[in-house]
């Protein structure tokens, strides 16, 4: 199954500094048994990607406001390719956003 999990922070790539626990855990449980990509709302300045406990993590660049944070990430999605869950971590921004992008 591939899984999108929009969150608005606490992944970091060294997984052990501005990071959360119960997120990390979800994370790690979650990619041993399907495809996960993760999409960050607001953390890193500029957009880059990397790997995090057998997931692809996608920061999006901290675009500000819903609407752009919306846009962003349906754009980041469609490069990804379909999903078949679309989950927010959390409701403001991550859930919000994360509902709208999956319909």
């Amino acid at each position: 199954m591939r899984i999108a999990l929009v969150v608005a922070g606490g992944v970091d790539r060294s997984a052990r500094e501005r990071v959360t626990p119960a997120l990390l855990w979800l994370l790690e449980r979650l990619a041993a048994r399907h495809q996960v990509v993760v999409y960050v709302l607001r953390y890193h300045d500029r957009p880059c990607a990397y790997p995090l406990l057998g997931a692809t993590v996608h920061d999006l660049g901290s675009p500000r406001g819903i609407l752009r944070q919306y846009s962003a990430l349906v754009s980041a999605m469609r490069r990804a390719g379909p999903f078949d869950v679309v989950h927010g971590y959390l409701a403001l921004p991550s859930g919000l956003v994360a509902a709208l992008a999956g319909r």
